[in-house]
């Protein structure tokens, strides 16, 4: 949805268990899994209304799938089954600890937050939407701004080293102009160790974007091996553009050494269906590199 505002209302927060919710926790016939917010363990889950007739206000909660239990409330989230225009996204770490939770509303990401169900004495959340908003809407001149940050692209993987790295970008319909945010934030410490937003132009943040897309769909079913070769092609070199935006000088400067020797491979390929097998391969090497840092 253009011009839409990227709305955020939470700050850092513990939530207190049973405490925090109702007194009865059991998990009433009204309230349904939400599609896909199931953890790897199969232990827990986000909980929330079939329906919005009756629920005055609509409140979503994380939930012990196992005991049929309501953990915790999640805030400012008024998602129900069968929501329209509306959607909640839910990213598990590994080890069921720890999710990212997202809501929607006709294309606006009104919620973005971080769950850690194994904290103690209780789960504990922390928002991270307003940080990157933030971020997001000082790369754009006042003149332009209408108050928020305008249409927002939203990426998201947990990392090995107990972080979760977050891209995001937007664009203000006015200037023309788009804004890249790059971050990562420590579960273990619970803070951001980096938060930095930049200006691209409208060709860069197309390039960008489709850095962060699976490359499957840039090839048409039943394509030619001549025609994926074309498409793929046309994936790579938009993925390089985009890395020599995301990159830093020496992280570019190493892509640009590496890419030379992955063409003198792709020189002596066997055969088309090899050279298929070759560019599909160096995409999916290219795609992590969107990742490297933080």
């Amino acid at each position: 949805m253009r011009g839409s505002l990227c709305v955020f209302v939470l700050a850092a927060f513990a939530l207190f268990g049973k405490s925090a919710i109702a007194e009865d926790a059991s998990w009433p016939d009204s309230m349904v899994l939400s599609k896909g917010s199931q953890s790897p363990d199969g232990k827990y889950g986000v909980l929330i209304p079939d329906s919005a007739v009756g629920q005055d206000p609509v409140v979503d909660y994380l939930a012990d799938l196992k005991t049929r239990q309501k953990i915790a409330p999640i805030p400012a989230v008024a998602h129900y089954d069968s929501e329209n225009h509306g959607s909640l996204e839910v990213k598990w770490t590994e080890d069921s600890a720890t999710c990212l939770i997202v809501h929607k509303s006709r294309g606006l990401m009104e919620f973005l937050a971080l769950a850690d169900v194994s904290a103690k004495p209780a789960p504990f959340m922390t928002d991270l939407g307003a940080r990157i908003c933030k971020e997001l809407a000082s790369n754009i001149p006042k003149k332009d701004s209408t108050g928020g940050v305008g249409d927002l692209a939203f990426y998201s993987r947990f990392g090995g080293n107990g972080a979760v790295k977050l891209r995001a970008l937007t664009e203000s319909e006015q200037a023309g102009r788009s804004v890249y945010f790059q971050g990562a934030y420590s579960i273990r410490d619970r803070r951001w160790s980096k938060a930095v937003a930049r200006p691209v132009t409208k060709s860069e943040a197309a390039d960008i974007s489709n850095a962060y897309y699976s490359w499957e769909k840039d090839v048409a079913e039943g394509a030619t091996e001549d025609e994926q070769i074309a498409q793929l092609n046309k994936c790579m070199n938009r993925l390089l553009r985009a890395l020599g935006i995301i990159l830093p000088g020496k992280a570019q400067a190493k892509l640009g050494s590496d890419q030379k020797v992955w063409l003198q491979k792709r020189k002596a390929a066997d055969g088309k269906g090899s050279e298929v097998k070759l560019l599909s391969e160096r995409i999916s090497e290219l795609r992590e590199l969107c990742w490297l840092g933080e």
